[in-house]
């Protein structure tokens, strides 16, 4: 049997501090943050000049982005002013196309407004950068565990499932 994959549909993306506005039929869009652990470069003496990575335990920064058809004048209320966005979406397998659910939540700051150049031949876009990241969580409906989990305030770094901090926040209090 050939891997399959999921599909990300019908995203909607939200923010608390806009109340009941809903960006779906216009988001052209979205970037979910990437995830990445910060590394530095060690090479012993007498290594021979080749060296290696070593994790520092640490992410390094998030930053999510979205992409709207036309212009949505109301985000720049929004516009640096950290707050929770939301995001939805239904996960579609490539190949039996079973659908689930895919949903999170991102506290941080809208951070940049950018309008693409209009043309005669195309739509008129603006891309919309959450940054200032202070948790990130993610969430799938199959799942039975958290997919993956940041809180800045307090501690918590959980990937697939694993809480890859507790240790450190038991003997921290």
């Amino acid at each position: 049997m050939a891997e399959s994959f999921d599909i990300l549909k019908d995203v909607s993306v939200t923010c608390s501090y806009l109340g009941d506005v809903l960006f779906k039929l216009t988001l052209e869009e979205l970037a979910l943050p990437k995830i990445e652990m910060g590394m530095e470069e060690f090479s012993s003496a007498g290594g021979g000049g080749h060296g290696i990575e070593v994790s520092t335990g640490e992410l390094l920064k998030l930053e999510a982005s979205f992409k709207l058809l036309g212009e949505h004048s109301i985000l720049t209320k929004a516009f640096g002013v950290r707050t929770n966005w939301l995001y939805n979406g239904v996960l579609e397998d490539d190949q039996t196309s079973e659908v689930k659910g895919t949903y999170g939540t991102m506290t941080c700051t809208l951070g940049r407004l950018e309008p693409e150049a209009k043309n005669r031949s195309g739509l008129h876009h603006h891309d919309y950068g959450l940054m200032d990241f202070r948790a990130f969580e993610r969430k799938q409906d199959d799942l039975d565990y958290t997919l993956y989990k940041w809180d800045f305030y307090n501690d918590i770094l959980i990937i697939g499932g694993n809480d890859l901090r507790a240790t450190r926040r038991a003997i921290t209090g």
